[in-house]
């Protein structure tokens, strides 16, 4: 307004003709200070928008600064655990207030508090009990972990509590910490480092007892064999006497008289052998083994017992066999268990016994197969078969009869020789057992 005011004022001195328009000095003076007057009054009103503008900007990012706090202390304030935050000379920028509860040793916890001071007035009060009778050089070292936080740690509070402690650095922030209350957690662990204890020490002593029991019957396997030698000799001079004075009556009672001597030796046997290997007292008597020759033993002694369940045996064998080098004792009484087992669970089927030779680029190994056609064991039964005094199930003890050690014996045995036994078996179908062996065993 005032621009359009001098403007039509400074027109009144102009004049029309047929020459230029003159204009005096007071004219001149007068347009310039309209000019001037125009100019400012037009850059205060810009200048007046833009401030304006820069008001509305800065209050409405001041109200988005405000909004943004509010809601980053209700997500700190939301979490479970205790959190803070240190600046890098070591002074508290933020915490919730289960860092509050957690750290509550009488004196309010404010920003601008010294990480030292809090941790001082803390341990002082006897709310952490890591700092129990050495108060600096815990401090020093709790200073230390501050500064160049590595892994997580555990601190123990008063009233048995426990509290895990996760600090990180962050690069030109300063240090975030968590503390989360695993009291419950630590509670369990150390129950169950007490059961642990007490089930290591039950299974020494039982291991002791088991050792124990082991040794005695090592020990006493020629005082438990003797009597039953005599039984089954005794037996049989009686049986040969009694035939020979055609006293027939008396067959039938001493033939079940040896048998029954017989079973009994061998379970005696059985239950000796697994003693001396738990007793560590079983040796290896290595030697050179003809197998041919082990292997017509062995046939002749299983032959009957395949036979009295209407079994066929089928043999295949090379007919070059290597010699080997093992304990030949053992290696009879690994194919008897698995070949009588074999005739025992098998019923008017097959029984068949394959021998064969592998090569390997470190070894060479002889294969004893033994499979049939028998009752079979379901996975279950498997995984425990090797196991001592198991069998399938009771029926199957109470039906067969036995010990259930000869499988564990024979793995034993196998182990002992440096080889390995494995099984396959489906139920109603049959077994394979696998037996390998290396054709020399270092003395």
């Amino acid at each position: 307004i005032s621009g359009m005011h001098y403007t039509g004022m400074a027109a009144t001195y102009f004049f029309a003709g047929d020459s230029s328009p003159v204009l005096t000095e007071s004219a001149l003076n007068t347009s310039a200070l309209v000019f001037w007057v125009s100019f400012t009054s037009v850059l205060i009103a810009l200048l007046s928008i833009f401030i304006t503008f820069v008001d509305s900007r800065i209050q409405q990012a001041a109200i988005e600064e405000a909004v943004s706090r509010s809601r980053m202390r209700e997500a700190i304030e939301s979490i479970a655990d205790g959190f803070c935050l240190f600046d890098m000379e070591d002074r508290l920028v933020e915490c919730n207030q289960r860092y509050r509860e957690i750290m509550n040793f009488g004196t309010p916890i404010v920003p601008g508090m010294l990480f030292e001071s809090i941790m001082r007035g803390a341990a002082q009060a006897g709310l952490i009990l890591d700092a129990d009778g050495c108060l600096e050089e815990w401090l020093a070292e709790r200073m230390t972990r501050h500064r160049t936080p590595r892994e997580n740690f555990v601190e123990h509070f008063r009233g048995d509590r426990w509290m895990r402690v996760s600090e990180r650095r962050v690069w030109n922030t300063g240090t975030v910490a968590i503390r989360t209350d695993i009291t419950g957690l630590k509670q369990t662990e150390i129950e169950l480092s007490k059961a642990i204890a007490e089930a290591q020490k039950a299974r020494a002593i039982a291991e002791e007892a088991n050792n124990a029991k082991s040794a005695f019957l090592a020990n006493m396997s020629h005082e438990l064999r003797t009597p039953m030698n005599a039984i089954i000799g005794y037996s049989e001079m009686l049986l040969e006497d009694v035939q020979a004075s055609k006293q027939d009556s008396f067959v039938s009672d001493l033939l079940k008289i040896h048998s029954s001597a017989v079973h009994l030796l061998s379970l005696i046997n059985e239950i000796l052998d697994l003693s001396k290997i738990e007793a560590g007292k079983m040796d290896l008597f290595l030697e050179e083994i003809h197998l041919p020759s082990v292997i017509n033993e062995v046939i002749n002694t299983v032959q009957p017992i395949v036979d009295k369940n209407g079994n066929k045996l089928s043999i295949q064998c090379p007919e070059i066999i290597p010699v080997i080098k093992a304990d030949s004792i053992k290696l009879r009484q690994i194919l008897l268990n698995l070949l009588s087992n074999a005739g025992k669970f098998t019923h008017g089927g097959e029984v068949t016994f394959t021998v064969m030779e592998e090569k390997t680029q470190d070894a060479g190994w002889i294969v004893f197969k033994v499979s049939d056609t028998g009752i079979g064991m379901s996975k279950e039964q498997v995984d425990k078969v090797f196991d001592a005094f198991t069998q399938a199930d009771n029926s199957t003890t109470r039906k067969y009869g036995g010990t259930g050690l000869g499988l564990t014996i024979s793995k034993r045995f196998c182990e002992m020789m440096g080889g390995s036994i494995s099984i396959e078996s489906v139920p109603a179908v049959g077994s394979v057992f696998i037996v390998k062996l290396p054709t020399e065993i270092s003395d």
